[in-house]
């Protein structure tokens, strides 16, 4: 739990925390239904922060909803990847990945499928062949005149029957649930049937 979350709910039970009690401003009554003990407490403080910044009333309906928000939002980042049994056994060596980040698709490269995803948080895993940075780099320039800004590249119908072709090939990658932050902001959903 951070100080600063703790300060704008207007309680902590954290020991290490040192707050002055005459700066903080506290929220209504309804702020006794955040258990600061939560595992999801830091999402809902998120919440909860960003409502009261937007200057929306706090009423216990409200406060309830943050919470099954919040807790909604941890649930989906803690869930694990799931990586089906059969399925791209390369997901343990160097890959060239290629991700949705709202309309546009980005072209990477990494030696750690699990840890790169949790670390962009893309909208949706499109597919993954075997392949390293040569590789990358040669889809980089095939996909050229569809690029929009360093990795990412427009969803056009080359672009995508390549990604149909990877999936036919190595089966379609496990998914990654959204989190509560995204790397990047999401611009557009593109067409169900481009995929």
């Amino acid at each position: 739990m951070e100080e600063h979350s703790c300060a704008k709910l207007g309680r902590c039970n954290n020991p290490f925390h040192d707050h002055d009690a005459d700066a903080r401003e506290a929220l209504p009554e309804a702020a006794a239904l955040v258990d600061a003990d939560d595992p999801a407490f830091d999402a809902i403080a998120s919440i909860l922060t960003d409502m009261r910044d937007a200057g929306a009333r706090l009423t216990t309906e409200t406060v309830r909803a943050a919470i099954a928000l919040g807790r909604h939002y941890h649930q989906r980042a803690e869930a694990p990847i799931p990586v089906p049994a059969g399925r791209l056994n390369e997901f343990d060596k160097a890959l060239v990945y290629y991700v949705r980040f709202g309309a546009l698709i980005k072209i990477g490269t990494t030696r750690d499928m699990r840890q790169r995803m949790l670390a962009i948080r893309p909208d949706e895993i499109l597919a993954a062949e075997p392949g390293s940075y040569d590789l990358e780099a040669k889809r980089h320039r095939q996909f050229a005149r569809f690029r929009q800004d360093g990795e990412l590249f427009l969803p056009a119908r080359p672009l995508v029957d390549h990604i149909n072709a990877l999936r036919k090939k190595h089966g379609r990658p496990p998914q990654k649930r959204p989190n509560l932050q995204r790397s990047r902001p999401v611009l557009a959903k593109p067409s169900e049937t481009l995929f």
